[in-house]
């Protein structure tokens, strides 16, 4: 799916602000709009976004592109199972909530890897567990965090400690 015109304008408001916090490095999930907005916010660094697969957003399989009204008349047994068990329900041709937390597990063990002033542009759901993760959590108990389109969130990595600076930032408001 496209970045929208919305998103673009987004990406362009937030632009000059991404830039002053200096980023060394950039990890982009895979997906077209998150690409677009790294583009869009690392015009003029110098840097190009690495793609990093397991930053995509959750894969919903079947139900990717369903309205949340529909899903229980067109898929009752998947969510009877993801009401029972959301952490372990598979989603027909997509993954479970566990899955999606490992997944996301080995891209934060990349992400702690690396130097200098990391920025990971991806999704929503992938940010709250890269939260999550940070703070020790399980699938379980993940923060019920609002992240927006283009917002930012900070994340300070000290000698193998995590501490959140600020999260579900506008830019503008910097």
């Amino acid at each position: 799916m496209p970045l929208a015109p919305r998103g673009i304008e987004q990406a362009r408001e937030a632009a000059a602000y991404f830039r002053a916090f200096g980023p060394t490095e950039i990890r982009v999930s895979p997906l077209v709009r998150a690409r677009r907005t790294a583009e869009i916010l690392s015009a003029g660094l110098g840097i190009t976004p690495i793609v990093e697969p397991k930053l995509m957003e959750r894969n919903w399989g079947d139900l990717e592109g369903t309205a949340d009204r529909d899903l229980g008349s067109r898929f009752p047994e998947v969510m009877a199972r993801l009401r029972s068990d959301r952490i372990h329900a598979d989603v027909p041709g997509g993954e479970s909530l566990e899955a999606f937390w490992e997944r996301v597990g080995h891209a934060w063990q990349t992400l702690r890897s690396l130097t200098g002033r990391v920025a990971v542009v991806s999704h929503g759901g992938t940010i709250r567990t890269l939260i999550g993760i940070a703070l020790g959590l399980g699938p379980g108990e993940a923060p019920r965090l609002v992240i927006d389109n283009v917002h930012m969130t900070f994340l300070d990595l000290r000698e193998g400690e995590v501490a959140i600076r600020a999260v579900n930032i506008w830019p503008p408001l910097l």
